[in-house]
């Protein structure tokens, strides 16, 4: 097992090398980014933690695919390892889980095997293929868990309009998003 860990590091490490484009970032906070970035991928091997369906974003609608990574995407690997430090399983899709069904069905899966829901919607750098300013799912995904039962946390960017579940629209659900404001600070 640790054979195939090593192979990996040594992409990342010679992606870093070979690839990486003039950022102004230090050698050591890229292959952190690019760590973030197989802490997510590798999440599928966690054992004896209890399952959470982390629904968020495609994380380059969020900004660039390499680093330095936004605030956004930040946001989101730093929530993933947030859920994971606490002895849960955050299950993406996706990233940790792929089923042989319709999109729908994978969800629905998602749902009857998770034991809550995490959901992020942040301001994206760029509409999705389909041309919509996020991906449907992040209203399909919510709603759906909420119809479940599950425990549901969801957490929206500040004066980001997004109605339905994330109630930009009115309150339609008998609870209110987490709304995140960062500050960006110039000097």
């Amino acid at each position: 097992m640790s054979s195939k860990k090593d192979e990996r590091s040594k992409k990342y490490e010679i992606q870093v090398v070979h690839s990486t484009p003039n950022t102004g970032l230090r050698k050591e906070e890229i292959e952190q980014c690019y760590q973030d970035l197989q802490d997510l991928n590798d999440a599928a091997s966690a054992f004896f933690r209890i399952p959470v369906f982390f629904s968020h974003q495609n994380l380059f609608t969020l900004g660039p695919p390499q680093p330095p990574f936004t605030i956004q995407q930040q946001f989101v690997i730093r929530m993933f390892k947030e859920i994971k430090k606490e002895l849960l399983f955050p299950r993406t899709l996706p990233n940790t889980e792929q089923y042989p069904n319709t999109t729908l069905e994978n969800i629905r899966t998602m749902i009857n095997s998770s034991y809550g829901m995490a959901s992020v919607l942040l301001r994206p750098t760029r509409a999705t293929q389909q041309g919509e300013p996020y991906s449907p799912f992040l209203q399909i995904e919510p709603a759906m868990a909420y119809q479940y039962g599950l425990p549901l946390l969801l957490v929206i960017e500040d004066g980001f309009p997004a109605g339905g579940i994330w109630g930009g629209a009115g309150q339609l659900a008998p609870f209110t998003p987490i709304v995140w404001l960062f500050l960006v600070l110039y000097w």
